[in-house]
C-alpha cells in the first residue's frame, strides 16, 4: 500500500507541515529553505521578517492557533504571501471535548471508572453519586 508521500504530487512535496520548533538557525530550514512553498505553524512557533527572509519561494501561512499574534502580517504582506487561519474549523470539536470533560469532573466519571477497576469498590467509602453544586454544597 502506498503511503501519503508516495501519493501525492511531487509539489505537495515541497510543503513542509508542523513546525514545532523555532526556524531560525534550523538545519531542516537551511536544507530546505529552496522549496519550502507552504508553513504550517502554530501559536508556538514565531514567523518573523527574518523567518520569511530565509523562505524565499514561501506563499503561504497556515497557522492552527486562533489569532496570528505569532506572524509578521506586515512582512507577509510585503513579500505577497497568503496567510489563513483553521482555528475555527475545530471550534465545535473543542466545545464539546470541553463539555465532556466538565460532566467527567463534575460527575467524577473518570475517578469512579477508576475505582471500580481497582477492585476495591466492596466496603469502600467512594462517593458515587456525587452532583456538583455551584454554592459549594454537594449532594447524592
Amino acid at each position: 500500500m502506498a503511503t501519503f508521500h508516495e501519493k501525492t504530487s511531487p509539489e505537495l512535496s515541497k510543503v513542509l507541515w508542523n513546525l514545532h520548533f523555532p526556524l531560525t538557525g534550523s538545519s531542516l530550514v537551511s536544507t530546505h529553505a529552496q522549496s519550502i512553498q507552504a508553513l504550517f505553524c502554530n501559536s508556538l512557533t514565531p514567523v518573523t521578517a527574518d523567518t520569511l527572509g530565509l523562505l524565499p519561494l514561501l506563499r503561504l501561512v497556515v497557522t492552527s492557533s486562533v489569532g496570528v499574534d505569532h506572524i509578521d502580517l506586515h512582512e507577509c504582506r510585503r513579500r505577497g504571501i497568503k496567510v489563513a487561519n483553521i482555528a475555527k474549523i475545530f471550534k465545535d470539536d473543542v466545545a464539546d471535548i470541553a463539555v465532556g470533560f466538565l460532566i467527567d469532573v463534575l460527575r467524577k466519571v473518570t475517578a469512579g471508572d477508576k475505582f471500580v477497576r481497582s477492585g476495591s469498590r466492596l466496603w469502600s467509602d467512594f462517593p458515587l453519586g456525587y452532583k456538583c453544586c455551584f454554592s459549594g454544597s454537594y449532594s447524592s
